[in-house]
């Protein structure tokens, strides 16, 4: 997370980590990954990522029900 938001990070560089970050979201499991990222994670992007992940499944949750 830190490199992308690095100011010296190309765009290109950019699109590859979102694609993975994506990619990862995605999983069917993700957001519990992203509970414990967010125990044991001090970095504030890491942990609005891990927000960012979870809110997306429980409006999921909610527009399938």
């Amino acid at each position: 997370m830190n490199e992308f938001f690095a100011p010296a990070t190309s765009n290109e560089r950019k699109r590859e980590i979102e694609g993975v970050l994506h990619n990862f979201s995605s999983q069917q499991g993700a957001w519990k990954h992203c509970l414990n990222f967010m125990l044991h994670s001090t970095n504030e992007y890491v942990c609005m990522y891990s927000l960012t992940t979870i809110e997306v499944r429980i409006l999921n949750a909610f527009t399938h029900v």
